[in-house]
């Protein structure tokens, strides 16, 4: 298992390298999986681009694809790193991205979540034998709000 924080090596002229400013990032790390060498030419040759590497190049960290307005993928955790007031660099490209896609249909809130009442109640969701129901007072004592 890779666990806690390690190097990662952005690539020149790539999304990260734009995002990040810089060369070389340190990043927090969960997971048993990489990328298999075995494979590495063949998704380069399809187009993904290797965008962050370990120091070593043996384990690719982030990839891209140029054809891509902002596909961008990372081995580590960047919600690790995040925080309300200081967005992690690969959140606040995703954000910007899509301010800057040109594609008006961005989803507002009513399409993303169910409208609430002032008790926390949705009309989307009837309550039923398999669901809990919960209003905003209830949890509030729950969290001692």
């Amino acid at each position: 298992m890779r666990l806690g924080g390690f190097p990662c090596s952005i690539a020149p002229n790539t999304l990260a390298a734009k995002l990040y400013g810089r060369d070389m990032v340190m990043e927090r790390h969960r997971h048993r999986y990489e990328v298999n060498p075995r494979y590495h030419r063949a998704l380069a040759d399809s187009g993904l681009v290797f965008s962050g590497l370990s120091p070593d190049e043996r384990l690719v960290e982030m990839i891209e694809h140029a054809d891509h307005p902002y596909f961008i993928a990372s081995q580590f955790h960047p919600e690790f790193k995040s925080r309300p007031t200081n967005a992690h660099p690969l959140f606040r490209g995703l954000i910007e991205a899509a301010l800057h896609s040109g594609n008006r249909d961005v989803p507002t809130q009513s399409t993303l979540a169910p409208e609430y009442d002032s008790n926390g109640h949705s009309e989307e969701f009837e309550d039923d034998d398999d669901s809990v129901s919960l209003t905003l007072d209830d949890i509030r004592r729950r969290v001692g709000g």
